[in-house]
């Protein structure tokens, strides 16, 4: 969801659509993300840069590239 081009929403919202689409908390999303954060393949505002979109690293680019290519 975080690779969609056309996505261009912040975490929040990201969070929500993720919780309703694959039928999860909120907080188990929130947990996904920040672990996506802390590996450096995401970027994504925080407490002092609310509403930044979420975007893939080059190297969260890199590793969806790869398994979109080998359909792991």
């Amino acid at each position: 969801m975080v690779s969609s081009k056309e996505l261009g929403i912040n975490a929040t919202e990201l969070v929500i659509n993720i919780s309703k689409e694959l039928n999860c908390s909120q907080s188990t999303a929130w947990n996904n993300l920040r672990s996506l954060r802390n590996f450096g393949l995401i970027e994504s505002g925080c407490k002092e840069n609310k509403g930044q979109k979420v975007t893939l690293t080059s190297a969260g680019e890199l590793i969806n590239t790869e398994v979109n290519k080998n359909d792991i």
